[in-house]
């Protein structure tokens, strides 16, 4: 899913970004990770990207899918 600044559905980016600015830890899916993840991929925003990665792998430790990605992510940043 990409988010866009007038989509309701960007709830999860709107609520990652205030949580990396107040510091206080949030709950989100390991689906609404991903796809945090992916939007800040595909904006270049690789720093963002790897903090995204980074808070849901220890959010959720055994999603496969999350893994995957961070995996895929470091061959890229190589």
């Amino acid at each position: 899913m990409e988010f866009s600044p007038n989509d309701d559905n960007n709830l999860p980016l709107t609520k990652f970004e205030s949580m990396l600015k107040t510091n206080h830890v949030l709950f989100f899916d390991s689906e609404e990770f991903e796809n945090i993840i992916h939007h800040y991929l595909n904006q270049g925003k690789l720093a963002l990207a790897k903090k995204a990665i980074k808070l849901g792998l220890e959010q959720h430790p055994t999603s496969t899918n999350l893994g995957a990605i961070s995996n895929a992510k470091s061959v890229v940043v190589l």
